[in-house]
């Protein structure tokens, strides 16, 4: 009905990890039609008849065949996205299927395995190929584009965010993704949600039947409303970014909106594209037929200082990306910090990088050659950094300290009471 409008660009799935987008776990799925599609395809031999075949089928399935039948589903849902794109293309050329995955671990079977996985007892690609998915298949398929999810949080309890963390943090993911450009990055705005008793309890149905929740976005403030951009193009290039919540964020940053139009700027990476990094500083540069664009990303909550040597044969033009496009061209031309130029031979660029911020120029040359740079943190960085390795071996020191834990009443088994129990493990 919409695919000739111009704002159609496609479809989205939301792939959530209790929904009908991904398979539930490895015990479902042995019903007959099932385990003749899979026995067909792998060659294993499964038992067909009997009442208790579906048990068998278990044995089987989550025993030896696991690998196969892992691969297999997998192989299934791959098909089925990879249908659905294809489809797609045939009512319009550039329509693309996007899946996100912001709840990806959101279902009972797949949260238990996440915490698995943030106490290392099993590995994220464990814990995904579970839900039927092969990211990285799906990633390599034409017309469709993974999200890669960041879920930024108010949390400041390590506890209740360390799930967010795990998947944030995960190499796993990036390495799916690292080939990927056209797959972008989903930087989702976990709902803070606030119960409020007191107005349950003055309520006309009663406290039992009456259930309260306001449920807001969780927006930072000022520098760090950078950060989840900051931290995804650190981690690789990409060509798209999705962000939002439950709830359209209604709070306006200009530092984040600013960030956003430098990240218009950069070019797509089909071209020469190399990364250098340098704690905590990453620099990406893009080369292209008749210019280069080098992008700077500063990942951490501290300003950091550059000089960075540049030399480039015969004179050169640069402009500053992600202006306001309201400020007068003419203004912006005339601002040295702006744009300007560069005579033949050796120069140097020198900035201050804010606290996340993500800054880029562009040079009227491809040959523009950058020396070496050594990023400069300030004494406040330097004072917080000790104060954390200092706090930390401190921890450390505390873990040889033995404390007498005087909670049980009975922590050797050796008091029993008068009719023969075991005091204080009832």
């Amino acid at each position: 009905r919409y695919d000739s409008h111009p704002a159609w660009g496609g479809m989205a799935f939301q792939l959530h990890g209790g929904g009908f987008g991904v398979l539930p776990g490895l015990q479902w799925g042995l019903d007959d039609q099932t385990a003749g599609m899979f026995a067909a395809r792998s060659g294993i031999i499964l038992p067909s008849g009997g009442d208790d075949r579906f048990r068998r089928r278990a044995d089987i399935l989550l025993g030896q065949g696991l690998p196969a039948w892992k691969a297999w589903r997998s192989e299934q849902t791959t098909t089925f996205y990879r249908t659905v794109a294809q489809r797609l293309a045939t009512r319009r050329p550039d329509a693309r299927l996007v899946l996100c995955t912001e709840d990806l671990f959101a279902g009972a079977g797949a949260a238990e395995r996440l915490r698995l996985a943030v106490s290392g007892r099993t590995s994220l690609d464990e814990v995904i190929a579970e839900t039927g998915l092969d990211l990285a298949q799906l990633a390599a398929s034409p017309g469709i584009s993974v999200l890669r999810p960041r879920r930024l949080s108010a949390e400041e309890s390590v506890d209740a965010s360390a799930t967010d963390l795990r998947v944030n943090q995960s190499s796993e993911l990036d390495q799916m993704f690292a080939l990927h450009a056209t797959c972008g990055e989903e930087l989702y705005h976990v709902p803070a949600r606030l119960k409020l008793p007191s107005f349950d309890a003055q309520s006309p149905f009663g406290a039992d039947r009456t259930r309260l929740t306001l449920t807001a976005a969780s927006m930072p403030t000022g520098d760090a409303a950078l950060r989840g951009l900051a931290s995804a193009l650190t981690a690789r290039d990409f060509a798209v970014t999705v962000t939002g919540g439950e709830l359209y964020p209604l709070a306006d940053n200009d530092l984040h909106r600013d960030a956003l139009r430098v990240f218009q700027e950069i070019p797509a990476a089909l071209g020469e594209v190399r990364t250098e990094r340098r704690q905590p500083v990453t620099m990406r540069i893009y080369r292209e037929a008749e210019s280069t664009t080098v992008c700077l990303i500063n990942e951490s909550p501290w300003p950091v200082e550059l000089a960075i040597p540049l030399e480039a044969d015969g004179t050169m033009v640069w402009r500053k990306l992600g202006l306001d496009p309201s400020i007068d061209a003419a203004k912006a031309s005339a601002d040295p910090l702006v744009s300007g130029t560069l005579a033949d031979g050796p120069k140097s660029w020198s900035l201050t990088l804010p606290p996340f911020s993500i800054q880029a120029r562009r040079f009227s040359s491809r040959v523009v050659k950058i020396g070496a740079w050594t990023p400069k943190l300030g004494p406040a960085a330097q004072a917080a950094l000790a104060r954390q390795v200092a706090a930390f071996e401190q921890r450390m020191a505390n873990l040889e300290v033995e404390r007498p834990y005087s909670e049980l009443q009975n922590p050797d088994f050796e008091l029993v009471g008068d009719a023969g129990q075991m005091l204080g493990w009832q």
